[in-house]
């Protein structure tokens, strides 16, 4: 025999509302790692903005070869993956989510610098100030 209660349950808790929300968001959150359109606003000396030197730089013009530090190997894209993927399987709440999220973007910054550097790209050190990460959700 079962007995029956009239009492009234209301759910007033949205913690876990607000969690499972704000997880799902930075699930498909995107990395972005270069000069930026927040980023590359910086004027060079020759008159151009970062952004404008980071594109000559990294498709060429008539006169200009490409010199590539931007668009990585495989490799990179792999490695990037991988730690993104680490990223998620690590953090238990958004804040920490988040913040390895942005230390994958922190690590792939740099190493767009490195490359900067290893191809004699610096002249006044605006490019590699222009070189940023950021998490777009």
């Amino acid at each position: 025999m079962t007995s029956r209660s009239h009492a009234r349950v209301r759910d007033t808790d949205r913690g876990l509302r607000a969690y499972t929300r704000e997880m799902a968001s930075l699930a498909s959150a995107r990395v972005v790692a270069g000069v930026t359109e927040s980023s590359g606003g910086e004027v060079h000396r020759s008159g151009a903005t970062s952004m404008e030197v980071a594109a000559v730089h990294e498709f060429g013009t008539r006169t200009h070869p490409p010199v590539a530090f931007i668009r990585g190997t495989d490799e990179d894209a792999r490695a990037q993956e991988a730690a993104r993927a680490s990223a998620h399987a690590l953090a238990t709440t958004p804040a920490q989510l988040r913040a390895e999220l942005e230390r994958v973007g922190s690590v792939a910054a740099d190493g767009i610098r490195s490359r900067i550097e290893a191809a004699g790209l610096v002249e006044t050190g605006a490019l590699l100030r222009a070189v940023t990460s950021e998490v777009r959700t």
